[in-house]
């Protein structure tokens, strides 16, 4: 009897959250536990004379089972459900009819709470890698997020510019961190270079630095996008492409090697001039991260291996 009440709050409160925003897996489960409360206390409350605290577990073990898979579980309900949600929403705005997204001059952007909403809902089909679902909507739609093979988070973007989310709110793809640094001591052979100048340490706060060397030689150092330039006051100008370098850093952070591994590929990482004069560019430490083809280089620790002209 004294369950009644707190539960009651507890299917109002869900009630209340599923009609603002929809069915997701949390709530799907608060309603189910709501329900099997209220049935295990209808249930012992006629059975006074045969109760069996058996049923108890039996009962739960079976609608968590149910609720685990199928159209009728927690994740196909409640991407059902949300699908839906875009659906009345796209069609209240004029954007779909008959399954079909409608794109016209006159359609400008969505207002700020459609917005939001509908980039929610988009967050939500991404992280369950059902965008897919939404494929036939853009059937008569020229360019199509779906025809170019694009990542998912790239499907998200441009369903959302097309749907008529302003720029603003438009879902981003989390950056790429990545970390590289040598770990033990390397042989490099050193024929046909005749100079060999560094440790060069960049910091990404500083990305413009003046360095002087030994014997009194100066250089600039710069870092714009993917290019790091070394301007000697009394010589060439070398650039350097790390934009493969990243690319190798984040693949060696994925695969996560040991330092103790004895097959640790983290060797210092060649960078070729661009040019092709010869030089090079040994990598032995960078932290930084990456997004869609931005980078935030954070730090930079390289040697300059000079080719003899």
């Amino acid at each position: 009897m004294l369950t009644r009440g707190p539960v009651a709050l507890l299917c109002l409160a869900a009630y209340k959250r599923i009609a603002q925003y929809g069915v997701t897996e949390d709530r799907y489960l608060v309603i189910l536990a709501g329900l099997w409360l209220c049935a295990m206390a209808l249930w012992f409350l006629v059975r006074r004379s045969a109760r069996d605290i058996r049923i108890i577990p039996l009962t739960l073990c079976v609608l968590l089972l149910l609720a685990s898979f199928g159209p009728w579980g927690a994740v196909g309900w409640s991407v059902r459900n949300q699908k839906s949600e875009l659906v009345n929403l796209l069609e209240a705005s004029g954007r779909m009819k008959d399954g079909q997204i409608i794109l016209t001059p006159e359609t400008g952007p969505l207002p700020h709470d459609k917005a939001l909403r509908a980039n929610s809902i988009l967050l939500y089909l991404q992280r369950h890698k059902r965008l897919e679902d939404l494929n036939t909507w853009f059937a008569n739609v020229q360019d199509s997020p779906f025809a170019k093979g694009a990542a998912q988070y790239q499907i998200t973007r441009e369903i959302a510019r097309l749907i008529g989310v302003p720029k603003n709110l438009v879902p981003l793809r989390k950056p790429d961190h990545f970390y590289f640094a040598v770990q033990r001591p390397t042989l490099m052979p050193l024929t046909g270079f005749h100079e060999l100048i560094g440790p060069v340490t960049i910091i990404g706060s500083k990305p413009n630095i003046t360095l002087s060397a030994a014997g009194g030689r100066s250089m600039d150092v710069g870092i714009e996008k993917n290019i790091v330039t070394f301007r000697f006051l009394s010589g060439p100008e070398l650039k350097f492409n790390i934009a493969d370098t990243v690319r190798k850093a984040t693949e060696l952070r994925a695969n996560r090697h040991s330092p103790d591994d004895t097959n640790d590929p983290r060797v210092p990482l060649k960078v070729p001039e661009q040019n092709g004069a010869g030089s090079v560019m040994l990598v032995v430490k960078m932290r930084g991260k990456v997004f869609e083809t931005d980078l935030d280089l954070q730090l930079l620790k390289v040697w300059l291996l000079l080719k003899r002209n």
